[in-house]
């Protein structure tokens, strides 16, 4: 069974006018990446792959040690770290927090981690509205550099 997030990228795939902007892009992009990766330009290209391969492959097969580093961290700044099974969860608790400290107002910014956890979704679904949405190229919103969301409860 395909589901819809399947069958709307099949079909933007499918789009001729976007073969063709992605295949010119891609272009670019490969044309960019042997200019910066010639020899004369960085001499030890393939020795810093290699290093950073590395320290991924370590830190992955590492990873619940770092995590429990990066709590320690954060507790001993005074934070706290939920740990939450899914984005589901994630999300619920946010919008938990936002009830529990009786807030009237929150701000999102857009990024990959609320879009991943699907907080519009859970927010609307949990009684709170979308308010008032910021382009990332509103003067108002230069300290989060980036779109914003601001959402009310109803």
């Amino acid at each position: 069974m395909t589901t819809a997030p399947q069958k709307q990228f099949q079909e933007t795939l499918a789009d001729p006018g976007l073969q063709l902007a992605i295949y010119s892009a891609t272009g670019r992009l490969m044309d960019k990446r042997r200019g910066t990766v010639r020899e004369d330009v960085l001499p030890d290209y393939q020795e810093l792959r290699d290093q950073a391969h590395a320290l991924k492959k370590h830190t992955i097969e590492n990873l619940d040690h770092y995590l429990e580093q990066f709590e320690a961290s954060v507790a001993a700044r005074g934070g706290k770290v939920v740990w939450c099974k899914d984005g589901g969860e994630a999300a619920e608790f946010l919008v938990r927090l936002a009830r529990e400290k009786d807030a009237r107002l929150f701000t999102k910014v857009k990024s990959m981690t609320t879009e991943e956890i699907d907080l519009n979704d859970t927010s609307r679904s949990t009684g709170w509205s979308r308010w008032r949405a910021i382009s990332g190229s509103s003067s108002s919103n230069w300290l989060t550099r980036g779109p914003t969301t601001s959402w009310r409860r109803r």
